[in-house]
């Protein structure tokens, strides 16, 4: 039906026709369906607006309502862990994914040698020294990642200067990219103390020229502290402020193992009986503990004590000071002018009670004597224990879930991991094995 018989039916229909005049139809019509696509229009273009306003709204909800992810390496965002592959924020809460790859048996170790570097010491110093390279060897045998650094007994030093300079250039350690020719050259020259046999001299010096009374000359009161290091000598304090003070040195994700060597108690035993070296903060055990289980709750830690741990292996430190002729200098009253004594403080802390890399209790060191004459064996035993430690794999914070263990080479990777724990400890027997860990942490958001 053509269209401008249709316009005609429905106005009739409508009953429009009477009201309009014949000549005026067409146009009527035509302004009708003016209109009538006019509003089609208009309705047209709002149901476009509101849907469009409809998606929008849909997808901003899902957009507020998703976890938005951080590039691990957008160096704006402080929040996100460099380390990590992803960061992936959720409400509050940072979730971190960690992904690293460990070979057992070969992590990470920081090793801080205490050094009793006052008189009479220098014989021990020289042994410890030929000795040493044993110890690196095996250390570099294993493919220990290690770090070497060193403090001594003297609080006068080591309150200015945590740890003595042991590297090239004023370093405070030394670590395995250096090679192990010239770690052992490094550590040896920084064990065997200048200041010691400059201390040694000196004494010798004005025993030669006043005799056994020398203690009492001039000469002797006003350049003691000139040439010889405190006699005061307080290891754990060297190590406790060390441990606190350098930073550079302890890595949070590296087992620490602490070997002192000494031929005196601390403060040489006169904390018993004289109340001017009463053992303040940081001299006891119970300090160091405290400081390290503070600072590093989780980090895998041992003390080994080389010292004197009887009667019979103090007479004999005595009696190694000796003169041109080969005999032990005596003071005005018959007694050795170098003194030694049990270590009772360090054994303490060797022997106090923890648990072994297996979680087995354990004592948290070894303790062996100061008096042997070869140290190599010592060294070895000290290496190995370091190298089993080193099955441990510390993580970056304790995963929220058991972490996913994989390696290349096997199905089958033995291992433990406590939740709550941040670090994975592998069984014996799987030392080689390449292993890939993916974690996952949560950390609270910093508004």
């Amino acid at each position: 039906m053509p269209f401008f018989v249709k316009c005609i039916f429905l106005l009739h229909q409508l009953h429009l026709l009477d009201h309009i005049v014949s000549y005026e139809l067409p146009f009527y019509c035509f302004s009708q369906v003016r209109n009538l696509m006019e509003l089609y229009v208009e309705v047209s273009m709002r149901f476009v607006k509101s849907a469009l306003v409809l998606i929008l709204f849909i997808a901003g909800s899902l957009i507020a309502c998703s976890p938005t992810k951080f590039s691990s390496s957008n160096s704006n965002d402080s929040q996100c862990d460099s380390k990590a592959v992803s960061c992936v924020r959720d409400n509050d809460v940072l979730i971190k994914t960690y992904n690293k790859v460990f070979r057992v048996g070969q992590g990470k170790t920081d090793i801080l040698f205490i050094n009793d570097n006052s008189a009479s010491m220098s014989v021990i110093q020289s042994r410890m020294a030929y000795a040493f390279s044993g110890f690196i060897t095996n250390l570099y045998s294993k493919n220990i990642d290690f770090r070497i650094a060193m403090t001594t007994t003297d609080a006068t030093k080591f309150t200015n200067l945590p740890l003595l300079s042991i590297g090239a250039n004023g370093a405070s350690y030394i670590d395995s990219t250096l090679g192990q020719t010239n770690v052992n050259s490094f550590f040896s020259n920084a064990l065997v103390r200048k200041e010691t046999l400059d201390c040694e001299s000196f004494i010798k010096s004005a025993y030669y020229t006043y005799g056994p009374g020398f203690r009492s000359s001039t000469y002797y009161v006003n350049n003691y502290s000139t040439y010889c290091p405190s006699s005061d000598e307080r290891g754990i304090l060297g190590a406790y402020t060390a441990i606190n003070k350098a930073s550079d040195f302890v890595r949070s994700d590296a087992n620490l193992n602490i070997i002192l060597i000494s031929n005196e108690d601390v403060r040489s035993g006169l904390y018993s009986t004289n109340p001017s070296f009463a053992l303040t903060s940081g001299d006891k055990t119970e300090d160091l503990i405290s400081l390290i289980t503070s600072k590093y709750p989780q980090k895998f830690w041992q003390f080994n004590s080389i010292v004197t741990k009887d009667i019979s292996c103090a007479n004999e430190q005595k009696s190694q000071f000796k003169d041109k002729n080969g005999n032990t200098i005596l003071d005005s009253n018959g007694s050795p002018v170098v003194d030694a004594n049990i270590g009772y403080e360090y054994l303490k802390l060797s022997n106090s009670s923890a648990k072994d890399v297996d979680g087995n209790v354990s004592t948290r060191g070894i303790t062996l004597s100061i008096c042997e004459s070869n140290y190599a064996n010592y060294f070895s035993n000290i290496a190995a224990m370091i190298a089993d430690s080193a099955r441990l794999m510390s993580l970056e914070c304790a995963p929220y879930e058991a972490p996913t263990v994989t390696s290349t080479t096997t199905t089958n990777v033995p291992y433990q991991w406590t939740p709550g724990s941040s670090s994975i400890i592998f069984k014996k027997g799987s030392e080689g094995i390449d292993i890939q860990v993916t974690y996952k942490c949560k950390t609270a958001l910093v508004q």
